[in-house]
């Protein structure tokens, strides 16, 4: 026996202990099978020292708001200016300017264009001539059509990464590019937003964000993803479009990993370009989105609430009125006489989306709690 005496070697180390004693070669001791081998298993203990040393900082592209190799949703109903947005960021970020007093960190975009080719087209021919860009100097790429997300690792990757890598991906829009049958389907919406966080692990490690179409009928405070809640859970944060009559506001609803941020604010201009014309030459207008200062926010943001405070004032002074009668009676009429019905109409919603407003029997009336502002203004 090696190691001597049996009973001095079970004392000393215990029954195991004679057993490995009574063998002859190291080789010939006991296999432990794996379902005994729990301990080999089981996670490494971490002194504080350890954990803390493996932080990474926060990598941001827009300082403070979009982090490199997240996953972002942007979400908001049709016409609240998503796609003019995108667009924006896209030209920022490759052009390294600051924007809402965040600074951006330059590098190189991709597009992923799912709807109205055409449509971004234009927008982004009219947003060049506004920031002052060559449109075939601005390292900017596009590409259009609908595909399965995890083909364009395998296509673009290679190229991508001869280029130097990307810093901003952005998806427009999610719908366009779901490939499931069900978009109220938790697994099928889970594993959609896996797929499309593997654009992440594009050459450079891109932030990457999906215009996305908010739930049915989704008021300005519930501009969440439109699907299953295993959507949103993947993302890494979800940024949205919320919009006024005068501009829009691209904050952040429902999640968002990190610190908080100040709302950015932009304008929509109509414009339109010497470059974007019809097959006659006549000139087709369009929209960009123009960041606001702080400044001009917070004019936008009082006239709005000097507009509403009148619109309310005059619900409650002529109650059923229609939006024609509303217009003539504050006085929003046209060079020519007409009422600026479309302008009456834009702050009712706005005073719907408070729950001041609302429509009976195709009337425009006030909420009780509408009725009480009312009040209060007339004070």
């Amino acid at each position: 026996m090696k190691g001597g005496d049996a009973n001095d070697i079970a004392r000393n180390g215990g029954p195991s202990a004679v057993r490995l004693a009574l063998l002859d070669t190291p080789d010939e001791r006991p296999v432990v099978h794996a379902e005994n081998r729990q301990l080999d298993t089981l996670p490494r203990i971490q002194s504080s020292a350890e954990f803390v040393d493996g932080f990474k900082p926060p990598d941001y592209v827009i300082s403070g708001i979009i982090q490199r190799g997240f996953l972002y949703s942007n979400t908001g109903p049709t016409g609240s200016g998503k796609t003019a947005i995108a667009l924006r960021l896209l030209a920022t970020v490759a052009l390294g300017r600051a924007i809402g007093g965040c600074d951006v960190e330059h590098g190189r975009c991709l597009m992923l264009v799912g709807e109205n080719p055409d449509d971004v087209r234009m927008r982004w021919i009219a947003l060049g001539e506004q920031m002052g860009f060559a449109l075939g100097e601005i390292d900017v790429h596009f590409i259009l059509g609908v595909f399965p997300i995890p083909e364009l690792l395998a296509t673009v990757g290679e190229r991508m990464k001869a280029l130097g890598g990307l810093s901003l991906v952005i998806v427009d829009t999610g719908a366009a590019f779901f490939p499931g049958e069900n978009e109220n389907d938790n697994k099928e919406q889970g594993d959609y937003a896996r797929s499309l966080r593997t654009l992440t692990d594009l050459p450079g490690r891109p932030s990457v964000l999906v215009n996305c179409h908010p739930v049915k009928n989704a008021t300005q405070d519930n501009l969440i993803p439109r699907g299953g809640g295993a959507f949103i859970a993947e993302v890494d944060g979800n940024l949205c479009c919320k919009k006024t009559d005068a501009m829009v506001e691209l904050y952040w609803q429902g999640k968002f990993r990190g610190p908080d941020f100040a709302p950015i604010s932009f304008e929509l201009p109509t414009i339109a370009s010497a470059q974007i014309v019809d097959s006659k030459g006549r000139k087709i207008p369009t929209v960009f989105a123009r960041p606001l200062s702080t400044f001009e926010t917070a004019s936008l943001e009082n006239a709005a609430e000097v507009d509403l405070q009148r619109l309310l004032r005059t619900m409650g002074e002529t109650p059923g009125a229609s939006i024609a009668a509303l217009a003539e009676a504050m006085g929003w009429v046209t060079a020519d006489g007409n009422p600026q019905k479309s302008r009456i109409h834009r702050r009712l919603l706005d005073l719907k989306n408070q729950r001041l407003a609302t429509q009976e029997l195709k009337k425009w009336v006030l909420t009780p709690a509408g009725k009480r502002a009312a009040k209060r203004v007339e004070k």
